[in-house]
């Protein structure tokens, strides 16, 4: 019987619609010639601007009085266009909708509390036009957005091929550790049916505890996947509990994903060492999808030109044009992340073409403001408070003067402590005072766990 479900399923739903037919077709785009690669990232940028100079009332409007022609431009000319970013369009949300569409932001279906096959399933099946979806406010308040069917297949479709980046088979296991929060504990037959056409396992990671990292890992072990995806501070947190305790008769894994946080080198360190495998790193948002993935050469992340425009300012600053979205349009967007690179070519071994940034270092919120006006990153907090005694850590700055430093661990960490403080009153100063406290139990985390708080403007 499941077996007659399962093709059904694939024959209506994801056959029918044309899905894998893209798929097929993408795959190829980042071994083109750059030639290619520019041509269609080219004209995928003028359809975008011609539909908003017409359709979007923002876009429309400033075409118009700066001049700026969407039927023949250049790049240089494209640069002409202001750069918005998340408050300016919090501000006046319907400008930045098609106005054939702006009835819809309070009407559309949510999809928030959706996971990936639901949306998958829902799109395909009952032909919704339109979706509200909203990024997770974790670095203050929500944006939220919309989105069409084909914007979110898009989106679908870039996923699929970051797995293609490392490796994945659908022949081999692969194995999804999320946050309960994020709505992967459904049960459904359907979403059983579906994890069981892409050979996909679940585990929900539901809390920072000793007792919880033991039950996940003997399911791994019972699970044995080939492919592992999850946060990197999830993923860092059972690589720790690993290490410590010599656990033996893991399975071998392949590859691990690392999405949806910041990834620091000492996590990919210490995960590549637990787990035996192979650490790839992905860059993105959830209102703009990926960006830039790391595939096996592991010289950086590719830029995924064939769905959004990236850019970089004086700060190196982060200015992306989403290639993918009709509805509400991203265009030279600041997602206020700062690369840790310029953008550069592929070298001549690795056949992707697509152009490259070392890495991500981290928004403005991952900097510590001091009295005196400096701003502090946040690698020189991690590397003061990595420490092989320290299980976990936090620092949050609450005023200009004033940073809490939270540290967990079983052990006597007195020592510790007195060097932590010393090294940080003698790199901040005697202006800001240092409370350090030390937590018996694991720091919770109702989303996205950050290592670095700023509550500054």
């Amino acid at each position: 019987m499941l077996d007659n479900i399962n093709k059904i399923i694939r024959n209506r739903f994801i056959i029918k619609s044309g899905f894998l037919n893209r798929y097929e077709a993408i795959k190829k785009n980042p071994f083109l010639s750059r030639n290619e690669i520019e041509e269609i990232s080219f004209n995928k940028l003028r359809k975008l601007l011609i539909h908003c100079c017409i359709y979007v009332p923002y876009y429309s409007k400033t075409m118009k009085e700066i001049g700026f022609n969407p039927y023949n431009f250049n790049l240089n000319d494209f640069k002409k266009l202001p750069v918005v970013n998340k408050k300016i369009i919090q501000a006046n949300p319907s400008d930045f909708i098609d106005y054939r569409y702006r009835k819809c932001f309070r009407n559309a279906k949510s999809y928030k509390n959706m996971n990936f096959f639901e949306i998958l399933f829902f799109i395909l099946s009952l032909n919704q036009r339109i979706f509200l979806d909203s990024t997770t406010g974790s670095t203050g308040k929500p944006l939220y957005f919309l989105q069409n069917k084909h914007s979110y297949v898009n989106l679908l479709l870039g996923i699929l091929r970051s797995w293609k980046y490392m490796g994945y088979k659908k022949s081999n296991k692969l194995l999804l550790i999320w946050q309960e929060d994020l709505q992967m504990h459904k049960t459904s037959l359907f979403l059983k049916i579906m994890y069981s056409m892409a050979n996909i396992e679940v585990i929900n990671f539901t809390e920072f505890s000793r007792k919880k990292t033991k039950i996940i890992i003997t399911k791994i072990k019972k699970i044995r996947p080939v492919y592992i995806i999850g946060f990197p501070s999830i993923i860092y947190w059972i690589g720790q509990y690993i290490l410590e305790n010599k656990e033996k008769k893991l399975p071998r894994i392949k590859s691990i994903q690392l999405i949806g946080e910041q990834v620091f080198y000492f996590q990919k360190a210490l995960i590549e060492k637990a787990f035996g495998s192979k650490v790839f790193f992905t860059y993105g948002s959830r209102e703009l999808g990926h960006i830039a993935l790391e595939d096996n050469c592991h010289k950086g992340l590719h830029i995924n030109e064939d769905m959004v425009h990236l850019e970089l300012n004086s700060k190196r600053e982060i200015i992306i044009t989403n290639f993918q979205n009709f509805i509400m349009p991203f265009i030279r967007y600041n997602t206020e992340d700062i690369a840790l690179s310029k953008v550069f070519f592929s070298e001549h071994k690795c056949k992707n073409n697509f152009k490259m940034i070392k890495n991500v270092i981290g928004r403005k919120y991952d900097h510590i403001a001091t009295p005196n006006n400096r701003k502090i990153h946040a690698f020189y907090f991690l590397r003061v408070l990595s420490n092989k005694k320290i299980l976990q850590f936090q620092l949050i700055q609450r005023r200009k003067d004033l940073i809490d430093v939270i540290l967990y661990s079983k052990q006597n960490i007195e020592k510790e402590i007195k060097i932590i403080k010393t090294k940080l009153r003698k790199f901040l100063g005697r202006s800001i005072k240092i409370n350090i406290k030390k937590l018996d139990a694991p720091i919770k985390s109702k989303n996205k766990f950050k290592y670095v708080i700023s509550n500054i403007d």
